[in-house]
């Protein structure tokens, strides 16, 4: 295995100018604290504090580095390693410089990714301390009673720079509420949704929000994959579980992101369930947020299910046209971006990308760095189209949907068995279930009228009757044609 050493400084140094002049944020915060180890085989490696780090810049920021080595004529690919100190005179650096003022939209727009994020803060507890010594600046100190939030993360995401429209203001409108009175209402709130719609950045504004109200108040903000590491720990080294169960059990509100993992662990669901009642009990507030409904999550047991569906359960979904475009023109208006894109562009990448506000972005990451890469050349569809190929083409893959899956979603939102999709009972409770099942079959799928009806043991005159009739009923059903809108968009959803 033959290594080349020698160049690896100048060709780390050469990527991170060209990365920097995309996006200087991503560099300062993240890319300022890697360290440039060898080129091995072709790939180049690349040091990093921990496997957070390693795993926020394997799924945030690879096209974006990706991109910067092409510029540079670099042909290589890159590995994340763990281990390795941010270099001193970066941290250094990044601990010494001020503070840059926030745009209102920061926070919104980069909803569980702190892609323009300032510098990544040390710990809660350094922070702390270092805003101690400095109170009088303008920045006010980090909350002391949020446990597992740094204070970078309480500055970001907030009430105040989330971007609400339809498709989440229920959601946003009732956390809010919870936040400003804990215990009182909706105990427990169970948020989910799709990736990167933004359950993670209203989770962490009730820390914000509800600590900003009551500074007294003991807030704990986790993620379940967190917490089932520290449990496996405890257990591998036949530790007590006492500060454990404190830990969780000492707060005044209890957050917990992406709760579906709890599915894989028995024994955590054992811990849970006991830390759920007593927290209940107790009248403390509990917030949940997982990317499935309770009932959806597999190997979860039914007495947290019940548990978890005995207060409000409220779901999210992926922003819609007007929303992705909102966001893509605030990006673009951002002091960070240094080249402007028309609006005709940015309307192809909304209608094209749909599935989430992160891939919105990276998409958006794309066609500006290609844009600053080329700055004589004006940026037109053709090129988008071009640029973001391979994404375009996972977001049609990712919205194929099968006919058993669309019959599995019917029978579940109607309360009926699948076999009664499949069989020849006529009442209405089933028969209209039925007829939807046929119709969304005929128009999410690619599927021909004798292959549906096979599917659903009946002959083509079957479905063309149902595709005639399901309209019809959604002009006198108002419920039927919400339902059938909530089944659509739970199919063709990420």
């Amino acid at each position: 295995m033959n290594s080349i050493n020698c160049d690896i400084v100048s060709v780390w140094k050469d990527t991170m100018e060209k990365l920097k002049t995309v996006s200087e944020a991503a560099y300062t915060g993240w890319f300022s604290k890697t360290t440039p180890l060898a080129i091995v085989d072709n790939t180049i490696k690349i040091g990093v504090p921990d496997d957070f780090f390693r795993d926020w810049l394997t799924e945030h920021y690879s096209d974006l580095l990706e991109d910067s080595l092409k510029a540079c004529s670099y042909n290589l690919k890159f590995e994340f390693l763990e281990g390795y100190p941010a270099p001193a005179e970066n941290a250094k650096i990044a601990e010494s410089a001020p503070a840059k003022e926030s745009d209102e939209v920061q926070g919104w727009l980069f909803a569980d990714d702190p892609l323009f994020a300032e510098p990544t803060a040390p710990a809660a507890e350094k922070a702390e301390a270092k805003n101690e010594m400095t109170s009088t600046t303008e920045e006010a100190p980090a909350p002391k009673k949020v446990i597992g939030l740094n204070i970078n993360m309480l500055n970001m995401h907030t009430f105040q720079n989330f971007l609400v429209g339809e498709e989440n203001r229920y959601a946003y409108e009732t956390i809010k509420s919870v936040a400003l009175n804990p215990g009182a209402m909706y105990n427990p709130l169970y948020i989910y949704g799709g990736t990167g719609v933004g359950k993670t950045h209203l989770l962490q504004a009730v820390a914000n929000e509800a600590i900003s109200h009551n500074p007294s108040l003991s807030i704990r903000y986790t993620t379940c994959e967190e917490l089932l590491n520290d449990f496996v720990e405890l257990v591998k080294d036949h530790k007590n579980m006492y500060d454990f169960r404190t830990a969780m059990r000492n707060v005044d509100i209890f957050l917990v992101d992406d709760v579906h993992i709890l599915g894989k662990s028995p024994r955590l669901q054992e811990e849970f369930f006991n830390t759920f009642n007593t927290l209940y009990n107790s009248r403390k507030q509990i917030i949940l947020t997982s990317d499935k409904q309770p009932s959806d999550i597999e190997g979860l047991e039914d007495r947290l299910v019940s548990r978890f569906e005995s207060g409000l359960t409220q779901e999210i979904n992926a922003p819609e046209f007007e929303t992705r475009l909102a966001i893509l023109r605030a990006i673009r208006g951002d002091n960070s971006v240094k080249v402007k894109i028309s609006d005709a562009v940015l309307e192809f990448i909304a209608n094209n990308i749909t599935s989430s506000v992160r891939r919105l972005k990276g998409a958006f990451i794309r066609v500006t760095a290609y844009a600053n890469m080329h700055k004589d050349t004006i940026i037109t569809i053709d090129h988008a189209e071009k640029l973001l190929a391979n994404l375009i083409t996972k977001e049609m893959v990712a919205k194929t949907v099968y006919i058993d899956d669309i019959q599995r979603a019917v029978a579940q939102h109607f309360n009926i068995k699948i076999s009664d999709i499949l069989g020849n009972a006529r009442p209405k409770n089933i028969a209209e279930p039925r007829m939807a099942a046929m119709y969304l079959s005929r128009k999410l799928t690619g599927h021909s009228l004798p292959e549906i009806g096979s599917s659903f043991g009946k002959n083509h005159a079957t479905v063309i009757n149902a595709i005639k009739k399901v309209p019809e009923l959604c002009e006198k059903s108002e419920e039927f044609k919400r339902s059938l809108q909530h089944i659509e968009h739970q199919l063709t959803r990420h």
